[in-house]
């Protein structure tokens, strides 16, 4: 990440227009090293500056603060995402659930759930599994078999071995 954030910094330099493409790549590389922070930043650059940001670049740095824990902030950029009337994206979807089955916030993870289920987002097994474990994880076993029995019937596909071993989990 740091490479990708000099070579940015020389684009500046050397008088080369910044774009969404090279900002979202610089972005996508803080998210693989979970640099959070950086990602963050140059989020922060990209808005105060006249390149618009994406919904890669949404989801890039909705991942970078997931995977490093910053469930505060994840979720904080998954709602921005509808208070800015922008596309919301299963990717960034699933980071903000992910996000709250590892901190354990099931009614936070549940009401994400309905917001995405409501946008028509076509979610894996994995994130409907991510909710269930927060279900568990607080001890809301009668919430995560409620949401076996829902999610079961409706999906395409049947649930997966991840998705019944953290309902299994939720009993206890």
């Amino acid at each position: 990440w740091s490479r990708a954030l000099e070579l940015l910094s020389l684009m500046a330099q050397w008088r080369v227009e910044s774009s969404t493409i090279t900002f979202n790549a610089a972005i996508s590389s803080c998210e693989k090293s979970c640099a959070w922070d950086k990602a963050l930043q140059l989020f922060g650059v990209m808005s105060r500056s006249i390149v618009e940001h994406s919904i890669i670049t949404l989801n890039a740095v909705t991942g970078a603060c997931g995977k490093s824990g910053m469930w505060e902030k994840t979720l904080q950029l998954f709602g921005d995402l509808a208070e800015n009337r922008m596309e919301t994206h299963t990717i960034a979807a699933t980071f903000a659930i992910s996000a709250c089955e590892m901190y354990g916030d099931w009614v936070k993870a549940l009401q994400l759930l309905t917001v995405t289920v409501r946008a028509k987002l076509d979610l894996g097994m994995n994130t409907f599994s991510s909710v269930i474990s927060a279900c568990g994880k607080r001890g809301e076993w009668g919430k995560a078999l409620q949401l076996l029995n829902v999610i079961w019937p409706c999906s395409r596909v049947a649930p997966s071995v991840s998705t019944l071993g953290a309902a299994i989990s939720a009993c206890g």
